[in-house]
């Protein structure tokens, strides 16, 4: 628990964007599998992040879900 609030702490200092892409098992269990920080929210950052993941994972994200910022509307 210490470790968490310690992380959040930081997160919440330097102004960071915590980005998760969670995946579905074949058990119909939700899985963390990449967490990412941001330090912008503009839309070059969620691309980078994106593309980041397509070089590790090479498979397209089914499914983006946002709260729909109109900082991040492309």
């Amino acid at each position: 628990m210490l470790n968490e609030f310690k992380f959040l702490k930081n997160v919440l200092r330097y102004n960071m964007v915590f980005v998760s892409f969670t995946a579905i098992d074949n058990d119909g269990k939700s899985v963390a599998i990449v967490a990412g920080m941001l330090k912008s929210e503009y839309a070059e950052s969620y691309i980078w992040l994106l593309e980041s993941f397509l070089t590790t994972f090479y498979k397209q994200p089914t499914l983006v879900v946002t709260y729909q910022d109109a900082m991040k509307r492309m």
